[in-house]
């Protein structure tokens, strides 16, 4: 009877956890893909967009894209699109329900570790709930963030059951669980080192600190039965996790391979040791404040560079230290301190700015573990120290304002949340709540230019330059707008300008080459072509106006090289099998041009034009009867094509000899 009703408090618990998280978060399946890494992962990606393929299962394994390597994360976003298309709601619904899966399992982690089933609700609730985990859930590219937590969770779940009976098979479920979890993202390497704590508070194996498995006195579930055991020496917990540190090695090498190539590492003469130590210690004691009073969030908090406060760093340190002397002094009396505190600073580690990876100074997704050591450190003390008054009824007050504290976060995060709708609503929103975003203003100028506002790009990206004037993108978007304000000139000097900070900047050389060809200004547009061909020789856009360039000054071997680099790239690419069919045919090459006007119109049975070209070149052979079939397939899907029916007209006439010749 008891275990039927700890199974249906459970299931109780889980449901409300899940409901709370749709609650909060339901709303974003109406959402849009944001212009900030969403296109990085998904628009923008072809590999992701292809859905899952042996090829894109290779890359995804191969790629250092997105400065990271996490080949899970790919595969997941691929899945997507196999399954439901490209349209942004159905990823939205997957992170909301790995969301919801994560605030379940930590509840069902802490429970079988405690056996404390209400702060065990409290701080899984915490968890779903509190609004600086908003950035993980309702951002499409922050998959990585809810997957890889998810394999964090069960990684931990494993070891707790291999604690409980140790032997290879469940040790190796631990590895397979860990090993999944670093392939979705690097964030992972602390993971072996919470084990650690987790092993002094609450399994106990450390010293015989905490609770433990063995002898709680709780109803745990089947699999985590507690069996009276030893503690072991520290030496053999360290031993036992070996390889868990290796694995931690190993990606951590892989992310530092896949940053530096993807040069987001920022570095020491941009932004000494003293600046990123400073702002490691504000930004510690920053997220406790954001986690008491989640007010002012926003994307993309800007670094303070040189205009940092070392008098207010250096109070942050000082109060960082006082409390880890604190929770030591306690540590064999109340060890929850000790190791929720770890694990807020240890987890956090990777990600505070010793080794800066971007411009930011902190980032609202980076707590998504941290904070469950502090949810836990005020879970678990303020229960005790609710035991130590006995107070009637402190108990009962100590549940109420828990609630309330929940749905307080609660309500805040649906408010939160809105501002993830779309771009536009996102950054103006981060320009309302913060100063001098650069990266704010760029990214509400590119949204506002995806509606065709660029006037009022224009100005949003005319301030981001006055805040970060070396920015390549700022100069390579007002570019952009100024092509759309048919300002050609202009947009020339902007490209110029991005090129002349960044000669590696391949978008601009890009652009700059298809200004210059619409300026008919072909051996300029030739040369900056074959510059972003030689940073990226793959660039499939680079080739095919290449070819076209080569073709419009008549070097047509030229042009049909290009052509067929781009379709060994993209074999479907309908704009190289259309142009490799004219010069084909303007060379003369009749069977070769009619073969590739003939794929051009099997990838894209639509085109007209492919049609007609086809026809005029079944006409040259003299098979008039197969370029009226042509030209009737051009008529039959464009009947205003007045140019077709003209053709056909005069063909028909000579084609039937009792015809009335056409005046």
């Amino acid at each position: 009877m008891q275990a039927q009703y700890t199974r249906l408090r459970d299931i109780a618990i889980a449901t409300g956890l899940i409901v709370a998280v749709l609650a909060v978060y339901g709303q974003t399946l109406s959402f849009e893909y944001l212009n900030y890494d969403d296109n990085l992962y998904v628009t923008g990606c072809a590999h992701t967009k292809g859905g899952l393929s042996w090829d894109s299962v290779g890359w995804a394994f191969m790629t250092g894209t997105a400065s990271n390597w996490h080949p899970l994360t790919w595969l997941s976003f691929m899945l997507d699109i196999s399954v439901f298309g490209e349209t942004p709601g159905p990823m939205h619904a997957v992170n909301v329900l790995l969301h919801a899966v994560n605030g379940v399992l930590l509840f069902l982690l802490l429970r079988a570790m405690t056996g404390a089933v209400g702060r065990s609700a409290f701080v899984a609730a915490l968890f779903a709930l509190h609004p600086l985990h908003i950035e993980s859930v309702a951002w499409i590219a922050e998959r990585k963030d809810v997957l890889s937590t998810c394999f964090w969770f069960l990684t931990t779940l494993a070891y707790v059951r291999y604690v409980r009976r140790p032997g290879l098979a469940r040790y190796g479920l631990v590895l397979l669980a860990y090993a999944l979890g670093l392939l979705t993202k690097p964030m992972l390497v602390t993971l072996p080192a919470t084990l650690l704590l987790l092993d002094i508070w609450p399994l106990g194996r450390w010293g015989g600190m905490g609770y433990g498995v063995w002898g709680m006195g709780f109803a745990t579930p089947q699999f985590l039965t507690p069996k009276p055991q030893t503690p072991y020496p520290i030496p053999h917990l360290f031993l036992e996790k070996a390889p868990l540190f290796v694995l931690a090695v190993a990606s951590s090498v892989a992310t530092v391979i896949a940053q530096y190539g993807g040069k987001s590492m920022t570095t020491l003469d941009v932004l000494p040791v003293a600046q990123r130590v400073a702002n490691a210690a504000l930004v510690y004691v920053q997220y406790l404040l954001m986690m008491v009073w989640p007010s002012h969030l926003a994307p993309f908090y800007p670094h303070p560079g040189p205009s940092i406060s070392y008098l207010l760093a250096g109070f942050c340190a000082l109060l960082l230290v006082a409390v880890t002397i604190a929770v030591f002094a306690g540590l064999r009396r109340w060890p929850y301190l000790a190791v929720g505190w770890l694990w807020y600073l240890g987890t956090l580690l990777p990600v505070i700015g010793i080794v800066q990876v971007g411009a930011q100074a902190m980032a609202d997704r980076y707590t998504y573990v941290p904070l469950i050591g502090v949810f836990i450190v005020i879970a678990w003390g303020c229960h005790d120290l609710a035991a130590a008054k006995r107070v009637a009824g402190l108990d009962w007050a100590l549940s109420g304002v828990s609630v309330l504290i929940v749905l307080v976060f609660g309500v805040v995060s649906i408010v939160q949340t809105q501002y993830w709708h779309d771009s536009t609503s996102l950054f103006r929103h981060a320009l309302r709540v913060t100063r001098n975003n650069h990266l704010a203003h760029k990214n509400l100028g590119v949204a506002l230019a995806d509606k065709k506002r660029p006037k009022e790009a224009m100005e949003e990206y005319l301030k981001a330059v006055k805040i970060k004037p070396n920015d390549p993108d700022l100069y390579y978007n007002m570019g952009n707008a100024m092509d759309d304000l048919k300002r050609p000139d202009d947009a020339v000097k902007n490209y110029l300008k991005a090129i002349e900070i960044s000669p590696e900047h391949v978008n601009s050389l890009y652009n700059l080459a298809n200004t210059y060809a619409r300026l008919e200004r072909y051996d300029d547009a030739a040369t900056q072509y074959k510059k972003t061909l030689e940073r990226d020789p793959n660039h499939s856009g680079a080739l095919v106006n290449m070819g076209n360039t080569m073709a419009m000054t008549k070097r047509l071997d030229e042009a049909a090289y290009y052509y067929q680099r781009a379709l060994q790239i993209e074999p479907n690419n309908q704009e190289s099998l259309a142009n490799l069919g004219n010069v084909f045919a303007e060379q003369g090459k009749t069977d070769e041009a009619l073969a590739y006007y003939r794929k051009a119109i099997q990838n894209d049975p639509r085109d007209t034009q492919s049609y007609a070209n086809m026809a005029r070149t079944l006409i040259a052979t003299g098979r008039t009867a197969e370029a009226i079939q042509a030209l009737e397939t051009v008529i039959r899907l464009n009947p205003s094509d007045t140019g077709a029916r003209q053709s056909l007209n005069k063909l028909r006439g000579l084609a039937t000899p009792t015809s009335t010749p056409a005046k």
